[in-house]
């Protein structure tokens, strides 16, 4: 398989769907039998990721090959699209927004709404850092952004107007995303600031519970080898809108 399949299984700082993006791209590289060998191996490298469910049932109903593909990759583009429509005007009347960990959604959505000059407060969102790559993204498109210490976070919430995230699986209870957000949700409702994700409809999969050992990844570091929590699940709420 392709260097850049290894690159998906190897991700530490990517959300979701961009990498379901860049699995997409990767279509061309590979055989039906690849394809449905690295959806194996992304359903088994990250279980909490509710996209590798949605494309592996997808190509098993429509066997992989260029028309399948092409449509496959314009009900992603169109769910994204939808949200961000959404989000624009659900988002309008806020002036300062937080999050956490990088979701492509919401950079897509800052970016295309620049114009807004939100102030955006982002957390560095540790173990894997991808505050750093969400804050890089948006600075190359000439946004500005605050990135804060996560033991910060508590205390920036208080000024800010609203909590955006993105989300990696949603149920009818229970939302899936990167470790922090619990916390910050939990948080959030005690101070009466509102919380949206912004989620693709794919996302939406039911799904009784989630094995505790599913929310950990396999970690090297100065430290060794171990195991991490780095995926968080938390109650959907009243206080909690998804876009």
């Amino acid at each position: 398989m392709s260097n850049a399949a290894d690159f998906l299984l190897d991700n530490k700082d990517l959300g979701s769907s961009a990498l379901l993006e860049k699995f997409i791209h990767l279509f061309s590289q590979l055989s039906t039998a690849e394809v449905f060998d690295l959806l194996s191996q992304l359903q088994a490298t990250f279980p909490l990721m509710a996209v590798w469910s949605f494309a592996e049932s997808y190509f098993k109903k429509y066997p992989p090959d260029q028309h399948s593909v092409t449509a496959f990759s314009k009900e992603v583009q169109q769910s994204a699209k939808g949200v961000l429509q959404r989000s624009d005007i659900a988002l309008a009347e806020f002036d300062t927004l937080l999050t956490l960990s990088h979701s492509s959604l919401v950079e897509a959505f800052l970016c295309r709404c620049s114009s807004r000059k939100y102030r955006v407060i982002c957390a560095r969102s540790l173990p894997a850092g991808e505050g750093v790559s969400f804050s890089r993204a948006l600075q190359n498109e000439g946004l500005s952004i605050d990135m804060v210490e996560d033991w910060e976070i508590n205390d920036e919430i208080k000024y800010t107007d609203a909590i955006v995230l993105g989300a990696d699986w949603v149920t009818s209870t229970t939302i899936i995303n990167k470790s922090g957000s619990a916390e910050l949700v939990k948080q959030a409702d005690v101070l009466k600031k509102p919380v949206f994700i912004l989620a693709e409809a794919f996302k939406f999969i039911q799904r009784k519970s989630f094995p505790e050992e599913w929310h950990y990844q396999d970690w090297s570091d100065g430290n060794g080898n171990r195991k991490i929590k780095v995926f968080e699940s938390f109650q959907r709420t009243s206080n909690i809108q998804i876009i």
